[in-house]
């Protein structure tokens, strides 16, 4: 990969994900448990590529909210005919 190409790739990653979302503090949010190479994964995310300047919580908050966009169609096509109690 040619190392302009790179750096565009960097900064639309870090335009996306290294952000403060416009939501809510973690303190009204849920707990929830993640596997341990995936919380020092993104611990390690927050802490360099984002200068420890967002919090986990707001990085993952970021990361889903990019997914619930970039698949909004499959998703919504998945609930077609099931039953939601």
């Amino acid at each position: 990969m040619k190392k302009i190409e790179l750096n565009k790739r960097v900064k639309e990653y870090k335009s996306l994900f290294i952000k403060k979302p416009d939501i809510p503090a973690a303190r009204f949010g849920k707990s929830m448990y993640i596997q341990k190479q995936h919380h020092e994964r993104i611990s390690h995310i927050v802490h360099i590529i984002g200068k420890s300047e967002i919090t986990m919580y707001e990085y993952i908050s970021n990361v889903l909210e990019e997914h619930f966009k970039a698949y909004k169609e499959e998703i919504t096509n998945s609930f077609i005919g099931q039953k939601i109690y």
